[in-house]
């Protein structure tokens, strides 16, 4: 690979981390990068067509200067580095890539299947409940609703789902409730509800991405509930992704989360050290890069359980390892690395550890604030308190104010339990969890700061 595909491709896996697959698949899988129109504080991308860089510029230019800003790729190292998409020279835009634009919104993925989905002890009950659904001809469960955090390849197994669906002649909707959004008011501004009900009623399988976005939206939770009600008094299969369980989806109505605890609900969990090598070394060969087998396994221990950040990494190593016409080794990938190994769990809040350790656990944040004799939020207490310890500075006695204990002494039992657990590492679950309430600390935090940059700018 040449210097400049390699920066796109750079690009472009940073991209991955902060999108959803399907957002990528949409919008950027056809974005290409323009070394020759770029400099040092601009970087030029060519889009096929009008609408695609009209979208992009509006609804991701942003997101592109800041990672252009933040990550130096290239020839771009300037402080604040600016984006341009152009359409691209000698390509017609006719009627026909029009339709295959919107088509796109419900479509299949063909390139994510059963075959090379990594199965691990992490995944298996979630891939086998999904290889189940796609193979009979009437649902076995119905709703099948998959969750989990991000990265962790659930939208892999919903388009694995479709894909084998469509392979058996199947009619298929794949859609996210954002473009399902988007297309319930396009049709409502157009008074052509038949239309849109048409669609996505009358299909074989039904796969919603994203399921936790339907909430705080009423006449969008209204629609859906009618649009599921048929679908499962006809017998077709629905699907349904979310980052939580349906009891922790806030400003749901209580009317869907019944409905979507109605079949069967599985939990997606974090990759174990060697499911994530075994991820890595896959990742490694569909970009055709090779990797000695000690940086694959730093990558693995090293990296967090998203496999859209360790593909990065793997591309992340490629690129600069290119850019410098140096050998990849262990202390090349430890320095290209270091900045995507910062623990921004670091500085937690304890409003956002007791939120994650609630979302991990699937309890609601107020029962953990509650002394209990049940053994899961028993364990969730004592997690709250590991983390507030290892993340925050805030004293013992404020601690146990916090999750209403009397006597503040206990709060070193608890650190102490968990820590040996996990020194011990005697229980794969807790060794598990921890690294879940990790990940959706760095996510809570994140978005946190994200928040607090847009008020900032303001």
């Amino acid at each position: 690979m040449d210097t400049n595909n390699n920066i796109e491709k750079e690009i472009l896996a940073l991209v991955k981390q902060k999108v959803s697959l399907i957002e990528y698949e949409n919008y950027f899988s056809q974005l290409k990068y323009n070394p020759n129109a770029s400099k040092s504080d601009i970087a030029f991308f060519y889009a096929p067509n009008k609408v695609l860089c009209t979208t992009i510029t509006a609804k991701y230019g942003a997101l592109l200067k800041e990672i252009l800003s933040q990550n130096k790729v290239g020839m771009h190292l300037a402080h604040s580095v600016d984006v341009r998409i152009e359409v691209a020279p000698k390509i017609q835009v006719n009627a026909q890539s029009n339709i295959n634009y919107k088509a796109v919104k419900t479509s299949v993925k063909d390139s994510y299947t059963f075959e090379n989905f990594v199965v691990g002890s992490c995944n298996n009950t979630v891939y086998e409940i999904a290889k189940k659904v796609a193979q009979s001809d009437t649902p076995p469960y119905n709703p099948v609703l998959f969750y989990g955090g991000t990265g962790l390849g659930k939208t892999h197994i919903l388009n694995a789902i479709g894909n084998h669906a469509l392979e058996k002649h199947k009619k298929v909707v794949l859609v996210t409730s954002e473009d399902f959004l988007t297309d319930f008011l396009k049709h409502l501004d157009n008074k052509n509800m038949d239309s849109f009900k048409k669609k996505y009623r009358h299909c074989d399988f039904f796969l919603l991405d994203d399921a936790q976005f339907l909430q705080g939206k009423p006449k969008l939770e209204e629609e859906f509930f009618h649009t599921f009600n048929e679908l499962h008094a006809n017998s077709k299969q629905i699907v349904l992704i979310s980052d939580r369980s349906p009891k922790n989806i806030a400003g749901l109505e209580d009317r869907l989360k019944s409905r979507f605890e109605w079949g069967i609900t599985a939990k997606v969990m974090p990759p174990d050290l060697e499911t994530k090598l075994s991820i890595v070394k896959q990742k490694c060969q569909l970009n055709k890069i090779t990797l000695p087998e000690e940086v694959m396994e730093y990558i693995a221990q090293h990296i967090s359980d998203n496999i859209r950040q360790m593909e990065g990494a793997i591309i992340k190593i490629s690129v600069n390892a290119n850019l410098m016409n140096a050998t990849i080794d262990l202390n090349l990938a430890k320095t290209v690395l270091e900045d995507l190994q910062k623990d921004h769990a670091e500085g937690s809040s304890l409003e956002n550890i007791l939120l994650a350790v609630a979302q991990s656990l699937n309890l609601k944040s107020s029962e953990i604030k509650v002394s209990s004799r049940q053994k899961n939020v028993a364990l969730a207490r004592k997690l709250v308190v590991y983390f507030a310890r290892l993340y925050t500075p805030n004293p013992t006695l404020l601690l146990a104010q916090f999750l209403d204990l009397k006597d503040h002494s206990s709060i070193s039992k608890m650190y102490s339990g968990v820590k040996k657990m996990l020194e011990e590492e005697k229980s794969p679950f807790i060794l598990s969890l921890r690294e879940e309430i990790k990940n959706r600390l760095n996510e809570l935090n994140e978005l946190n700061d994200k928040k607090t940059a847009f008020n900032s700018s303001e």
